[in-house]
C-alpha cells in the first residue's frame, strides 16, 4: 500500500511541475478549475487508500466530467501533458476502486448498456455497411480492428484515443458524427470513462451487432417532436412533390434514410422530414433562417449539404426558398408515403412524356429513333424506308425487297389483329419498326452497338418492345427466301418475331415456350408447315419429350433447354391451334397477358386441365 501511495504522490508532484507553457493555454478561470480537479483527485486517492470506494468513485466521476468539459473549452490536444497525466491518475484510481470490492455495479461503465447504444445510434449509418474510412462500428470486433487512420482505442487513456479525438474534434481532427449534432457531454464522458476503465467488453459475443446489445443511457434516445404537416391548398407557386422532392430523393435520401440516418434526420417520408433530427426540427414554416436545413444547404452553417459531389440547381434553391416562405405545404397525399414513391423514375417520366404525344408525333418519334439507332450501327450505309399503316420498314435492302417485306408485314399485322381481337390502329403506338440488314455483319453490329452483346450464328432476328412503346421494333437479317433445315427464310422470320413483339407488348411476362412456340407456329401457318425447317423442329421436339416423365412438366417454364424451347413450343402451340381454333388460342394468350397462370388460362379457355392437355399432346407424337 505504501508503494501505491508513493506512486500517486509522485504523480501529483509531477502535475505541479508541468511546463508553464501548458498552463498558458488556460485562462484564469480554467486554471482555477484545473487546480480544483487536482485537489479532488487527491481526495479521491485518499478515499481509495482507506477503502472508501463509493466516496472515491463520486469524486473521480465528477473530476473526469469536468476535465472533459475543460479540455473542450480550452481546445487542448489529446497529447497535452495536462490531460495525459490527469487521465493516467484517474485510470489508476479507478483501477484501485474496481479491484477493491466496491458495491456491485459501482466499478465502472458498461459497454453493452451505456456505450454500444450511443455508437449504434450515432455512428452506425456511416460506419456500418458503408464503412466510411474503412472503419466499421457495427460490432465490437470490428471496432477493435480500427480503420484507415489506425486503432481507435488506447486502453486506459481516453485522451490519447483516436475515438475521443474524433468525437470532440480535438487535435485538428474533424468532429464526428459528420454532419450531425455532436454527442452530449454526458455521452462523451461515458465513453471516456469506459476507455479509462480498460475499454472492457461485457457482453457474450464480440461479433454481435451493437444495436442488439441491451440497455441504453438516458442520452441515447430523445423523443422527437410530432410531425406537423400543412396540406397544400393549390394556390402555392411551388409544389413539394414536383419541385422539392426530386432533388431530395436524388441527393439526400441515400444518407438520410434507414435505421441510422445521418444526424438522426430521416427523409424516408415527409412525416419523417418534419420530425427533424438529433438537433430538433430542421424546417420551420415561414422561417428560413430558423430552419437548419436551409442554413446547411445554403452554406450558412457547416458542414454544407449535400456533402460530396452532389450539388443543387439554382432553380431548386429558389424553389426551396419559396416553399419555406409559403409555409412548407405538402401536396403528396399520405405524408407516410416514401418520398421515392412520390418521385417518378426516369422510365416513368419518359412514359409520361410519350403518353402526351399525338399519334402523328408518336409516329415521327418512331421514325426518328429508328434512324438514329441505325446511324449508330451503320452510319455510312445507304438506307430506304417504307411507311405502312401498321409498320415502318427501314433498312439497306433493295427497293423491291423493302416493298415486299412491307407487304408481308402489313398483311400479317391484319392477321394478328383479327386473331387476338385488337381494335386499335396501328396495333403498336407509332407503328412497329421493322429493321432489315442485307448482310450478317450489319445484324451482328446492331447487337454489339445497341444491346452491347454478341449473337449466336443461329439467331437471325429478334424483337424489342418496352411498356412505354419508346422502343417497338423487329430486327432481321435478310437470309433470303431459301428454306433449309436450318433456316425458314426471311418471311417466316418476320412472322415469328412480329408475333413475339405482340406477345410482350402488354408488359406481362409470358412463358418462353409460349413466345417462341406461337411465333414459330404462326410462321408455319403463313409460309407452309411442310418445309424442311419445320419438319426438323418436330423431330427435335420428339427427342426432347423422351426425357419427360411427368406430362405436367411440359407446361413448366424452364423445364427445357434454350435449344429445346423452340421445338417444344412450336409443336405444343401447333397442337393447341389444331385442337381448338385461332380465336380460342387468342383467348388463351389474352388470359396470360391479363395475369393468369398457364393452368388457369387453359381451364378458362379450353375447359380442360393442364395435365389432360399435356397428356393428349404427348400422345399425339406416338400416333405419328
Amino acid at each position: 500500500m505504501k508503494t501505491k501511495a508513493l506512486a500517486l504522490l509522485l504523480a501529483l508532484v509531477t502535475l505541479a511541475s508541468l511546463n508553464d507553457s501548458l498552463y498558458a493555454a488556460l485562462n484564469a478561470k480554467q486554471r482555477k478549475e484545473l487546480s480544483q480537479i487536482s485537489r479532488d483527485l487527491t481526495r479521491a486517492s485518499s478515499f481509495a487508500s482507506r477503502k472508501k470506494f463509493d466516496e472515491a468513485k463520486k469524486l473521480v466521476d465528477s473530476a473526469e466530467e469536468r476535465l472533459v468539459k475543460l479540455s473542450q473549452a480550452a481546445m487542448l490536444k489529446p497529447t497535452d501533458k495536462i490531460l495525459a497525466s490527469k487521465n493516467k491518475l484517474i485510470a489508476s484510481i479507478r483501477k484501485r476502486i474496481s479491484g477493491g470490492g466496491g458495491k456491485p455495479g459501482s466499478g465502472g461503465v458498461s459497454f453493452s448498456k451505456d456505450v454500444a447504444p450511443i455508437l449504434a445510434a450515432r455512428c452506425g449509418n456511416c460506419h456500418g455497411n458503408r464503412a466510411s474510412g474503412q472503419l466499421r462500428l457495427d460490432t465490437f470486433a470490428n471496432m477493435k480492428r480500427g480503420g484507415r487512420s489506425g486503432a481507435l482505442l488506447v486502453v486506459g487513456n481516453a485522451n490519447n484515443s483516436l475515438l475521443m479525438a474524433r468525437l470532440t474534434g480535438q487535435g485538428g481532427a474533424q468532429r464526428m458524427p459528420r454532419g450531425g449534432q455532436p454527442l452530449s457531454n454526458g455521452q462523451i464522458q461515458l465513453i471516456a470513462r469506459w476507455i479509462n476503465e480498460g475499454a472492457k467488453f461485457d457482453a457474450n459475443d464480440e461479433s454481435a451487432a451493437l444495436s442488439s446489445l441491451g440497455g441504453g443511457s438516458p442520452d441515447t434516445a430523445k423523443p422527437k417532436p410530432a410531425a406537423v404537416v400543412a396540406k397544400a391548398t393549390g394556390d402555392e407557386k411551388v409544389s413539394f412533390k414536383n419541385d422539392i422532392a426530386p432533388e431530395l430523393v436524388t441527393l439526400c435520401v441515400r444518407c438520410h434514410s434507414g435505421n441510422n440516418p445521418r444526424g438522426g434526420l430521416s427523409m424516408n417520408t415527409f412525416e419523417d422530414l418534419m420530425r427533424g433530427g438529433d438537433s430538433g426540427r430542421v424546417l420551420l414554416p415561414g422561417n428560413k433562417e430558423g430552419s437548419r436545413m436551409f442554413r446547411l444547404v445554403g452554406a450558412r452553417e457547416q458542414p454544407r449539404m449535400p456533402q460530396g459531389q452532389g450539388r443543387i440547381t439554382r432553380k431548386w434553391w429558389a424553389d426551396f426558398n419559396s416553399w419555406i416562405e409559403e409555409g412548407i405545404k405538402y401536396d403528396g397525399g399520405d405524408p407516410k408515403t416514401p418520398l421515392r414513391q412520390l418521385v417518378p423514375t426516369d422510365d416513368e417520366k419518359k412514359a409520361m412524356e410519350l403518353a402526351m404525344l399525338t399519334p402523328d408525333e408518336f409516329a415521327n418519334m418512331r421514325e426518328t429513333r429508328t434512324e438514329e439507332q441505325w446511324k449508330r450501327v451503320a452510319p455510312k450505309e445507304r438506307t430506304r424506308f417504307v411507311r405502312g399503316t401498321e409498320t415502318y420498314v427501314y433498312g439497306n435492302a433493295g427497293a423491291e425487297r423493302m416493298e415486299e417485306i412491307n407487304g408481308w408485314a402489313e398483311s400479317y399485322a391484319s392477321r394478328l389483329k383479327k386473331m387476338f381481337r385488337v381494335s386499335s390502329t396501328p396495333m403498336f403506338k407509332g407503328r412497329l419498326a421493322v429493321v432489315v440488314f442485307s448482310d450478317r455483319f450489319g445484324y451482328t453490329e446492331w447487337h454489339q452497338t445497341i444491346h452491347n452483346r454478341g449473337v449466336p450464328k443461329s439467331v437471325t432476328g429478334h424483337s424489342v418492345v418496352v411498356p412505354s412503346m419508346e422502343d417497338a421494333y423487329v430486327v432481321l437479317e435478310d437470309v433470303s427466301d431459301d428454306v433449309s433445315d436450318t433456316s425458314p427464310g426471311l418471311h417466316a422470320n418476320l412472322v415469328d418475331h412480329m408475333t413475339g413483339a405482340y406477345l410482350v407488348r402488354s408488359g406481362q411476362k409470358l412463358p418462353d415456350w409460349v413466345i417462341r412456340g406461337t411465333g414459330l407456329a404462326m410462321a408455319a401457318q403463313v409460309t407452309g408447315s411442310s418445309s424442311e425447317y419445320f419438319k426438323v423442329l418436330k423431330e427435335d421436339a420428339y427427342k426432347a419429350l423422351q426425357t419427360v416423365e411427368n406430362p405436367n412438366d411440359i407446361f413448366a417454364d424452364g423445364k427445357f433447354s434454350p435449344t429445346e424451347v423452340g421445338p417444344i413450343g412450336f409443336t405444343l402451340v401447333d397442337f393447341m391451334l389444331k385442337k381448338g381454333s385461332g380465336p380460342k388460342f387468342g383467348q388463351f394468350i389474352t388470359a396470360l397477358q391479363s395475369g393468369s397462370n398457364v393452368s388457369a388460362a387453359l381451364k378458362s379457355t379450353y375447359n380442360a386441365d393442364a395435365k389432360a392437355i399435356a397428356a393428349a399432346y404427348a400422345q399425339s407424337f406416338q400416333k405419328k
